[in-house]
């Protein structure tokens, strides 16, 4: 099992993309997550399973003492943006970037997903600029829609697979029976 904290500031959507991955529904009256939640997907690839535990962080400022923990042992952070909101893609550089690099392992794969690309109309973070921070970072990037669903198992597929090929060239990789139910 694959553990992935996703983390990002209050309203980016963080349950929401969750919610969609896990369950492929969306609540628009979802209520905000209180401290942590999280959950189970396993995914198939060709003829091996993948399968991942989702840790679902609070995005309050309160709550972000308590995270230190929910780091250890993480095979991978995604860090959540809303594209309409400037300040929580600001908030990715001036404070979510430091506190993986405090907290997570230096194994975990980290990855930029920009929440809420349905919305165009009301778009203050144009692709091209959080492409070019994605690059600066040496991290993936995909703007997704929770709402819609749009990328949504594009992005977790991206992940599992830098797992797969991870556990393909260790011993521990058994073909077809990777994480099966």
């Amino acid at each position: 099992m694959f553990k992935i904290v996703v983390i990002g500031d209050h309203f980016s959507g963080k349950s929401c993309i969750l919610l969609r991955f896990s369950e492929n529904a969306f609540r628009p009256d979802h209520v905000s997550t209180i401290g942590i939640d999280f959950k189970l997907r396993t995914i198939q690839l060709g003829r091996d399973r993948i399968r991942m535990e989702l840790w679902d962080t609070a995005g309050m400022e309160r709550y972000r003492t308590i995270y230190n923990s929910y780091y250890y042992y993480a095979h991978g952070v995604v860090i959540v943006y809303d594209i309409t909101s400037r300040k929580s893609f600001t908030n990715v550089k001036d404070y979510w970037l430091n506190e993986v690099r405090s907290n997570a392992p230096p194994t975990a794969v980290l990855m930029l997903v920009g929440n809420k690309c349905d919305l165009t109309a009301d778009r203050k973070v144009q692709f091209d600029e959080a492409e070019r921070f994605a690059s600066e970072m040496n991290v993936s990037l995909f703007e997704v829609s929770a709402k819609t669903g749009i990328n949504i198992d594009d992005a977790f597929q991206e992940l599992a697979r830098f797992f797969l090929n991870v556990l393909k060239r260790s011993r521990a990789y058994v073909p077809r029976k990777v994480f099966a139910n």
